[in-house]
C-alpha cells in the first residue's frame, strides 16, 4: 500500500498529462466522478446497497411533525421531539439512516469552542452519547473518550487556547495547557520542538455515526415516533390561510402524502433541493470533504485526537491507526448535487489533499513511512458564515431548518437537536441560537448564489484560522451600501460588514487609504480549479502547470520590468507611477520557493514596509522610503523574540535579480500567519472598499481589476493598499500579538472628540420599519415591554420579549401622528402608527419576530420596511446642538425639543425626521433622512461642524462609548435567553401597570422567585485587552464569564460586562453582587477586578439631557 510520503511525492511531481493512476498507485487517484464502493473505517456501518423496494413501513396519513433526513440532525431532532412528548412524529429517509453525509463523517467531538452557546451544545451532545442513550436503551453508541489535543505552533495560537481554557472553567470543562515536554510525554510519537504548547481536554472523544444514529432511532421509536426508510420526499404542499400567510400543509412522496403542519428539513447537502420544493431559500453549498485512514501504527493506541490548526490538519484515532484530514484553502465544490447519491464517495484529489499530508507528517513523523489503508472523500454542506442553518423559515410558517452543519453535525447534533425540538414545539429554542438562526440572513443574501459560494469558500478556508477580534470577511463585500458610502470612503472610512451592509468601523484622518507608498496585491494563481489561499503578509498557491505566472502581473504593474524565467528566485517590481489618488512608488517583492520546473509549489512573500514597521516598534518613520526601512527577523522561531535591530537585507530593496546565495523560505506556512481567502470572481471589484483585519489593520481599496488567462485557466488580479503604522505605535502585548494598530489611536480620537466636542455617525444600515393600521396600537402594546402608546411625538427605548421572558430585541419606538403626506419620512395611514429603529445587524431577526407575532395574534396592521429608503445620520456630543441649530429649521432647546422626542424638520431644505436620542451617552440627535437627501444633509452638517470640532466616527467608537455608559448591545450582553430583569433593564418593562404584553407572565414569575443571575460591570486597573469569554471569579469560585468587553478611553479602563450566578444555586441579590472579591481570568492569568452597580460614565444621566 502506498505510504503518505509516496502520495506526497506523486502529487507534487506528477505532471497534469500523466495522472497518478498511471503510476499504478490505485489508492491515490481514480476517475473524477463519484464512486459507489469504497472501504470505510468504521467497524459498524450502514453502507449497504439500497435495493429497489418501497418504504420500510406504511406511511401514516397525518403526522404532528415530519422530519426529512435520517442523518445526525434528523435522528437527534426526532429523538428530542419524542422526548418532549410529541406524539406522531415521523422521520422520512430516502435511503437508509446516515446516508449521504453522516455515515462517512469523522465523528470528532471537541468540547471547547470560542462560543459559550456552542460549549453548552457540545456538552449536551457528549452527555447524551456517552451516558444518556446507553442508560435509556442499554445500547452502546460507539463513544470513545480518548481526549483531545490542540496544537499551538505560535504564541497567538497558544493565547487563543488559553482563552478557551478560561471559558471552559465557567462550564466545568476540564482542560490543561501543556508545555512541549508535557505534550511529548502524553503523545510520544509527536514532534514538539516547533511548538509553544498544547491544550489538552481529557474528556473529548470520538462518536460512531452509525451506532449513534441507530441508537437514537430506537430510542425515538420506543417513545412513539416512526422512522420510515427508502421513502424520498417528492414535494411539499403549501396552503395560504385567511390572512394570506403561507403555511406547510403536507409532505408528498411517491408512496403517498402525509398531512402535517410542521416539517423539519434535515436533508444535509440536499437541504437546498427540499427548500426549493416549498419556495424556501437555503443558503448553503456542497463541497468535497476528505480524510485518509492509515495502516497500523505501533504505539498510537489510546492517543488523544489531535487538531493542528496552524497546519490545517486533524489526526483522529482509529483504533491502531489514524484518520488524517483537515480544511484546505482550495476546496472542491460539488457543482451538480445528485439525488441518487447515498453511500457513495468521490475519488480523492491529491492536488488538494497534499497539504494535509505535509502537516500530518510534520506533526507525527512516523506517518512518513506509514501506508494508506483507505481514502474517504464525501459531500458535506457548508454555509457562508460556517454556522448551521436552524429555525423557522421566514418565507413559510411551519418549515423548519436543521442543516448546513459544516462537517460538525455529529458533535453539535445533540445540543442542536434538542434546541430544534424546542423551536418546533414552543416556537423558540431555550438557548440563544441567533448565530444559527436562518433569520440572520437578509433575503437578498440568502438568494444570492455567488455571494453564498464566495463567502462559504472564505469561511471554509478560514475555519482553522486564529479567531482574532474585529476580524472582517473579504469575500462578498459591497452587497448593501448606504447612501453615504462613497463620501465616507473618500474621508478615510474603514468599513465593517454587518447583515450584508457596509457600515463605518473607524476613520483615518489622513483621508482615503493612507499608505507609505506600499501596495498590496492579491493574485489568484492558475492552479487546480483556480483556487487559492491568501495571507495577511503572504500568498500561498500551488502552480500545477509550470507556466510563467508572473509575466502578466508584471506587465500590468510595470511593462519595463525585468524579464521572467522559470528559474528566477525573485522578481521585484517598482510601478512606473503611483495609482490614482495615492502617492509613493510602492515595492512589491515576489519570491519563488524554488524553480517552478522542479516541484511546482510556489510561495510568494509580500515584503512591505508597514509589516517591517510594526516589528520595529516605536520610532519607525511613518512615511520613510523603503530604502530607509529596516526589518526585524520576521522568521521568529518559537521561544525567541524577534530582533528589532536586525537590518533588512539590502537585496530586498533593489529591483532586479536576487543573489544566488540568498536562503529560500520554507514552503511550510509560517505559524503566525493569519490566512484568509480572496474570491477569484469579479464580485469584489464592484466598488472600492476597505476592511479592518484582526492581524493588524489591512485597509484595502480595489483600484483596478484585470482578468488574466492561461489557456483554460482564468484569474483576476486585484490591487489594493496596506496601511502603515502611525508614529509611536509599537508592539501590542497580549493575545493579538504584534500587530498594526492605527485604529486604536483613531478610535480614541473619535471617542474623545465625541465627549469633548461632537461626532457624526452614519447609522444608515439600521433597520427602519413602520407599524401601521387599525390594530397597530394593540400590536404595539403586546409586542413591546415598555409603554409606547404615548402621545405622538414621543420616542421610547423598549425591548421585545419571547414567551419565556427572554429579550428578542431592544429598539426605539416613536409614536406617529396620522398624516396624508405619503412620503418616506411621513407615511400616510389610518389608525395608529409607529416608527421602529433597530440595529441593522439584527434587522431581519426583528422583522421576522414582529411578523410572526402579528400573524399569530391576527392583528390587522401592516409592517413596512423602509430600511433601504432612509438613511440615518447621528450627531452626538456637547456641540451637537450648536451645530444642528445651523442646519435644522427648528428650535433645539431643552424646552422645545426635549430628550426622547421626535419631530419632522427641514435640514438644509430637506424634510427629515429628527429624534433626540443617544447611543453614546451625550446630547445628540438622529436625523432619519430620505436616501436622495442624505448626501446634501451630511455635507451641510459637516460644514456647520467645522468650527466646532466635529469629526467622523464609526462603530468601534460607539462600542467603546456605549460600554462606558452601560448601554446594552443585543446579542452581546442582551440575548434571547436573558430577561430584562437580569440585564438591569427593568425600567423598560411596564410591570407596574396592568397592561398585558408578550413575556409578562415569565417576568412576574422570575421577579417573585428572585433572579438567579445578574449582569454586572467589572473593571481592571491593568491595561490589558479583553474581548469577552474571560472567566469571572468571586471569592475563589468561577461565577460566570464575560459577555462583552472593550476599553473605555474616557474612563481609561478596560470594561467588561458579564452575568454572574451564585454557585450554591440561590438568588443573586444586590448585596451578593456588592460583596466578595472579584477577578477576571484572561488567558489563564487572573486580574483583580472591581464591580460597579452604576454606569462608569455620567451615572446621573445628565449629559443626554443637555446638562454639562
Amino acid at each position: 500500500m502506498a505510504s503518505l510520503s509516496r502520495a506526497l511525492h506523486v502529487a507534487a511531481n506528477c505532471p497534469p498529462w500523466r495522472p497518478a493512476q498511471r503510476l499504478r498507485l490505485q489508492a491515490l487517484a481514480g476517475a473524477p466522478g463519484p464512486r459507489a464502493e469504497k472501504n470505510v473505517p468504521y467497524q459498524r456501518t450502514l453502507k449497504e446497497e439500497a435495493q429497489a423496494r418501497g418504504p420500510s413501513q406504511p406511511l401514516p396519513s397525518t403526522a404532528s411533525v415530519v422530519v426529512i433526513g435520517g442523518g445526525s440532525l434528523g435522528c437527534q431532532t426526532l429523538y428530542h421531539l419524542a422526548k418532549l412528548g410529541v406524539a406522531g412524529a415521523v422521520l422520512l429517509e430516502r435511503e437508509r439512516l446516515t446516508a449521504g453525509t453522516t455515515w462517512h463523517t469523522a465523528g470528532l467531538l471537541w468540547q471547547l469552542r470560542p462560543s459559550d452557546v456552542e460549549v453548552e451544545l457540545l456538552a449536551h451532545t457528549r452527555r447524551l452519547v456517552s451516558q444518556g442513550l446507553e442508560e435509556e436503551t442499554g445500547l452502546h453508541t460507539g463513544w470513545i473518550q480518548n481526549g483531545g489535543l490542540f496544537i499551538a505552533s505560535s504564541r497567538q495560537r497558544l493565547d487563543e487556547y488559553k482563552r478557551l481554557m478560561s471559558l471552559g472553567k465557567a462550564y466545568s470543562v476540564e482542560s490543561h495547557v501543556l508545555s512541549p515536554s508535557e505534550t511529548k510525554a502524553l503523545y510520544p510519537l509527536m514532534k514538539v520542538d516547533d511548538l509553544y504548547g498544547t491544550l489538552y481536554v481529557p474528556q473529548d472523544g470520538t462518536m460512531d455515526p452509525a451506532g449513534t444514529c441507530s441508537t437514537l432511532a430506537r430510542a425515538a421509536v420506543a417513545r412513539g415516533a416512526q422512522v420510515i426508510e427508502n421513502c424520498p420526499v417528492t414535494g411539499i404542499r403549501v396552503r395560504t390561510d385567511d390572512f394570506g400567510v403561507r403555511r406547510v400543509a403536507a409532505v408528498e412522496t411517491d408512496h403517498g402524502s402525509i398531512q402535517t403542519p410542521r416539517l423539519v428539513n434535515c436533508a444535509g447537502v440536499w437541504a437546498g433541493a427540499v427548500g426549493q420544493m416549498a419556495g424556501v431559500k437555503v443558503p448553503l453549498v456542497a463541497m468535497h470533504h476528505a480524510y485518509v485512514v492509515t495502516e497500523r501504527i505501533e504505539g498510537i493506541q489510546n492517543m488523544p485526537n489531535v487538531r493542528d490548526h496552524d497546519a490545517s490538519v486533524y489526526l483522529r484515532l482509529q483504533g491502531d491507526a489514524l484518520s488524517v484530514g483537515g480544511y484546505e484553502a482550495n476546496p472542491i465544490f460539488w457543482e451538480e448535487v445528485s439525488d441518487k447519491f447515498a453511500f457513495g464517495l468521490f475519488d480523492l484529489d491529491w492536488d488538494v489533499f497534499t497539504q494535509h499530508i505535509e502537516g500530518a507528517i510534520n506533526r507525527v513523523p512516523v506517518l512518513e513511512t506509514t501506508g494508506i489503508k483507505s481514502t474517504v472523500c464525501g459531500p458535506e454542506s457548508f454555509t457562508p458564515d460556517h454556522k448551521p442553518l436552524m429555525g423557522e423559515a421566514p418565507e413559510l410558517r411551519g418549515f423548519f431548518l436543521g442543516c448546513g452543519f459544516n462537517s460538525a453535525g455529529m458533535m453539535l447534533g445533540g445540543g442542536c437537536g434538542q434546541e430544534l425540538a424546542h423551536w418546533v414545539v414552543y416556537g423558540r429554542p431555550e438557548k440563544d441560537m441567533y448565530g444559527y438562526d436562518i433569520r440572520r440572513f437578509h433575503p437578498s443574501l440568502a438568494a444570492h448564489q455567488r455571494w453564498i459560494r464566495e463567502r462559504s469558500h472564505e469561511s471554509y478556508a478560514k475555519n482553522y484560522s486564529v479567531i482574532f477580534p474585529h476580524d472582517e470577511p473579504l469575500a462578498g463585500r459591497n452587497m448593501r451600501r448606504g447612501p453615504l458610502h462613497e463620501e465616507l470612503l473618500g474621508r478615510g472610512c474603514v468599513f465593517q460588514e454587518r447583515h450584508g451592509w457596509e457600515r463605518p468601523g473607524w476613520f483615518s484622518p489622513q483621508g482615503p487609504a493612507p499608505v507609505s507608498g506600499q501596495q498590496l496585491a492579491w493574485m489568484p494563481l492558475p492552479c487546480s480549479r483556480a483556487r487559492q489561499a491568501v495571507g495577511a503578509v503572504a500568498v500561498i498557491g500551488k502552480a500545477v502547470r509550470p507556466r510563467p505566472v508572473l509575466a502578466p502581473l508584471r506587465a500590468l504593474l510595470c511593462p519595463e520590468a525585468a524579464g521572467f524565467s522559470e528559474g528566477l528566485a525573485d522578481l521585484v517590481v517598482r510601478p512606473r507611477k503611483a495609482l490614482r489618488g495615492h502617492s509613493g512608488s510602492g515595492l512589491l517583492s515576489w519570491s519563488l520557493s524554488s524553480p517552478l520546473g522542479q516541484n511546482r509549489r510556489v510561495l510568494f512573500w509580500l515584503i512591505l514596509q508597514p509589516v517591517v514597521g510594526w516589528l520595529q516598534g516605536p520610532g519607525a518613520s511613518q512615511r520613510g522610503s523603503a530604502d530607509e526601512s529596516h526589518s526585524a527577523d520576521w522568521r521568529a522561531e518559537p521561544g525567541r523574540e524577534v530582533n528589532p535591530s536586525r537590518p533588512r537585507p539590502s537585496h530586498l530593496l533593489q529591483p532586479g535579480p536576487t543573489p544566488s546565495n540568498r536562503p529560500r523560505p520554507s514552503i511550510r506556512p509560517r505559524p503566525w500567519r493569519n490566512r484568509f481567502y480572496v474570491p477569484w470572481s469579479s464580485h469584489l471589484a464592484k466598488a472600492p472598499f476597505a476592511v479592518s483585519r484582526g492581524f493588524g489593520d489591512i485597509q484595502i481599496e480595489v483600484i483596478r481589476r484585470m482578468s488574466l488567462d492561461w489557456g483554460r485557466m482564468r484569474c483576476d488580479v486585484f490591487l489594493g493598499w496596506k496601511a502603515s503604522r502611525p508614529e509611536g505605535v509599537g508592539r501590542v502585548e497580549g493575545w493579538e500579538g504584534p500587530a498594526l494598530r492605527p485604529r486604536t489611536f483613531q478610535i480614541q480620537r473619535e471617542c474623545l472628540s465625541c465627549r469633548g466636542a461632537a461626532a457624526v455617525f452614519d447609522m444608515s444600515y439600521f433597520g427602519k420599519f413602520y407599524l401601521l393600521g387599525p390594530d397597530a396600537r394593540k400590536a404595539a402594546d403586546w409586542l413591546f415591554s415598555a409603554n409606547v402608546s404615548r402621545p405622538p411625538g414621543s420616542t421610547v427605548y423598549t425591548c421585545m420579549l419571547n414567551r419565556r421572558g427572554g429579550t428578542e430585541s431592544d429598539l426605539t419606538v416613536s409614536r406617529l401622528a396620522p398624516g396624508t403626506q405619503g412620503s418616506v419620512v411621513a407615511p400616510a395611514f389610518e389608525g395608529d402608527g409607529y416608527y421602529l429603529a433597530v440595529s441593522g445587524a439584527v434587522a431581519q431577526h426583528n422583522w421576522c419576530h414582529i411578523s410572526t407575532v402579528l400573524q399569530d395574534q391576527r392583528f390587522r396592521c401592516q409592517l413596512v420596511d423602509c430600511s433601504e429608503d432612509l438613511g440615518l445620520i447621528s450627531i452626538q456630543g456637547p456641540a451637537s446642538r450648536a451645530i444642528l441649530q445651523e442646519v435644522l429649521d427648528a428650535d433645539l432647546s431643552n424646552a422645545a425639543f426635549p430628550f426622547s422626542t421626535h419631530r419632522l424638520v427641514r435640514a438644509a431644505g430637506h424634510l427629515v425626521r429628527a429624534l433626540r436620542l443617544s447611543f453614546v451617552g451625550e446630547l445628540g440627535w438622529e436625523l432619519h433622512v430620505p436616501q436622495a437627501s442624505c448626501l446634501p444633509v451630511y455635507r451641510a452638517v459637516m460644514a456647520a461642524g467645522a468650527q466646532h470640532g466635529l469629526v467622523n466616527a464609526g462603530y468601534r467608537a460607539i462600542d467603546s462609548l456605549s460600554i462606558e455608559k452601560g448601554y446594552r448591545h443585543w446579542h452581546a450582553d442582551l440575548r434571547p435567553d436573558d430577561s430584562p430583569l437580569e440585564a438591569g433593564l427593568a425600567f423598560t418593562c411596564k410591570l407596574k401597570s396592568a397592561e398585558p404584553f408578550l413575556g409578562r407572565e415569565a417576568l412576574e414569575k422570575q421577579q417573585a422567585a428572585g433572579l438567579r443571575r445578574r449582569l454586572v460591570c467589572l473593571t481592571v486597573e491593568e491595561k490589558v485587552p479583553m474581548f469577552g469569554l474571560e472567566a469571572i471569579w468571586r471569592d475563589g469560585q468561577v461565577v460566570g464569564h464575560v459577555r462583552r468587553a472593550d476599553f473605555g478611553f474616557t474612563v481609561d479602563k478596560t470594561i467588561a460586562y458579564g452575568y454572574i450566578r451564585d454557585p450554591s444555586g440561590g438568588p443573586v441579590s444586590l448585596d451578593y453582587v456588592k460583596t466578595g472579591d472579584y477577578a477576571l481570568e484572561r488567558m489563564g492569568v487572573p486580574y483583580a477586578a472591581q464591580v460597579h452597580l452604576k454606569p462608569l460614565f455620567d451615572p446621573e444621566n445628565k449629559r443626554v439631557k443637555g446638562i454639562y
